[in-house]
Parts: structure tokens; sequence; C-alpha cells
């Protein structure tokens, strides 16, 4: 009498007794040894072991911390509609210089040190959009010149608006952190 072969769907012909409540099936061996295994299988209930992937993600956090923290940058107060000057560091060659781009705080993704703002401005009337990441060390500084009353967090619609009706209204009481 021949013993069955267990087969799974990736067509392999048995993974032990994984699979299995009898060793007599398969004799209890795989003929790939024990590193294509089922993690699950083995992993015991309940929290006791974490699973590969947040042990990673921790370690990213925890790498992303030390980095913010190593910045040493005051965070700045920035909301969707403000008007924000960006000091952005470029490295032509083995020159670098700083470039403003100042334009209207449209989105502000929060992610902790992944935070992003996504600034549009428009120049010879064609709308131009930059995403800077705060904590990037090519942002030297970010200066807030003007801030708007908006309702909304994503103030995408002003990418369809031209002229007037893309003016959002002034806080008047505001007091800018540089003089223009």
């Amino acid at each position: 009498m021949t013993i069955p072969r267990v087969t799974d769907k990736r067509t392999r012909t048995c993974e032990g007794c994984l699979l299995h409540t009898n060793n007599d099936v398969c004799g209890g061996r795989s003929p790939w040894g024990d590193s294509l295994e089922f993690p699950r299988l083995r992993r015991p209930l309940g929290d006791a072991v974490e699973a590969p992937e947040r042990i990673v993600m921790n370690l990213l956090d925890q790498i992303e911390a030390e980095i913010v923290a190593a910045r040493e940058r005051k965070p700045v107060d920035v909301r969707p509609g403000d008007v924000v000057r960006v000091h952005v560091k470029i490295v032509e060659g083995d020159k670098q210089r700083v470039q403003v781009f100042e334009g209207t705080v449209i989105r502000i993704k929060k992610g902790g040190p992944r935070t992003t703002l996504t600034v549009r401005k428009v120049a010879s009337g064609v709308g131009v959009e930059r995403i800077f990441p705060v904590t990037s060390p090519n942002v030297a500084k970010i200066d807030v010149v003007a801030r708007h009353k908006v309702r909304r967090a994503k103030l995408h619609f002003l990418r369809s608006r031209r002229g007037k009706s893309a003016r959002l209204k002034p806080i008047r009481d505001f007091k800018p952190t540089v003089q223009r």
C-alpha cells in the first residue's frame, strides 16, 4: 500500500505535518526542510509574539523619531489657507543656494515626521504646486506671511478657480512671522 501524497495549491507535494493531524500520512518530513513552514500555524494564540511587520514598523518609528529629534527645528504653525514662504536648499554641482517658493497652502498631510505641505502659486498664468516634507533637511525654513479664513481642510477647489473667485478672506489681526 502506498502513502497518499498531499498537495497544496502551489502544486508542492507535501508540507509535512502542518496540514495533517496524523504523522503517518507524510512521515512528518518536508522535502524543502523547515524554511517553507507556515508561520501562522506555528505561532501561539494571542499577543504572545509580535508580528515581524510590527517589529519593523516600530523600528522605523524609532529611527524617524531620532531623526526628528536631531533636527532641533521648532514646529511652525501652518494651516490650510496660509500664504507661506518655503526656503528650499538647492544643490547645483558643488554650489548650494536657497530658493524661496511663496504660495498658498492647499493641503497638509499629517504623518508625524512624514508630514507634508502642498503649496500652490500661480506663476505667469500657470498654476504650480509643490509638495514639501516639513522635516526634510532641504527645507531651510518656513515663514507664514498671511493667514486666511477657510472652512475646508483641503483647498483643492482653488485649482479650478482664476482671478477674483480664487481669493480667500484674510484674517486682519494676524501677525506674520516675516515682513514682506
